[in-house]
């Protein structure tokens, strides 16, 4: 992988989370003095034709910028956000998108089912293939004697960036 899809993660100088960049733009910030580095990848270089860097993993800004604090906002609830927050992973059975058969697609489950009086929310949603979602039909869990793998809950903004780049949002918030 190349400096142009690795992912970093930016710190704003009070050390939050901040957004995600290529480790090109991350080592551009850090060449003209605008950011630190942070922690670095492990025996990963990015070279150019006269030097060689450290891809960083994470860095952070010098000076403190006003952000909508995307670390904090709930995202929005989409299938595509949900697909990231489930892994790619029916809720029910645990097989991935992957392991699905040509017929078969990812579906969004709702665990009260809406005509039940359940709503549309992160918290009433999940990644279910179609077969255990027409299994449970517009029954509860419980009388179809279904469990969730996990329990629902309601990502922000960078935690679904971050997963997506393949990074781990917690591991920069240990201190």
């Amino acid at each position: 992988m190349g400096a142009e899809t690795k992912k970093c993660i930016v710190l704003n100088s009070t050390y939050e989370p901040l957004t995600i960049v290529t480790v090109k733009r991350a080592i551009s910030l850090i060449v003209q003095g605008k950011a630190i580095l942070v922690e670095e990848y492990k025996n990963v270089k990015v070279r150019s034709s006269n030097q060689s860097f450290s891809a960083p993993l994470t860095i952070a800004l010098k000076y403190y910028i006003n952000s909508r604090l995307v670390f904090k906002r709930p995202a929005p609830l989409n299938n595509r956000n949900l697909s990231v927050r489930d892994n790619n992973t029916c809720q029910y059975c645990g097989r991935t998108k992957s392991q699905l058969t040509a017929k078969e697609k990812m579906t969004r489950d709702h665990i009260i089912p809406k005509d039940k009086g359940g709503i549309d929310d992160w918290l009433n949603v999940a990644l279910s293939c179609d077969t255990c979602n027409n299994k449970k039909g517009n029954k509860y869990m419980s009388e179809k004697n279904m469990k969730l793998l996990k329990e629902p809950t309601v990502p922000t903004v960078f935690e679904l960036w971050a997963r997506q780049a393949k990074i781990s949002p917690t591991s920069i918030l240990q201190d």
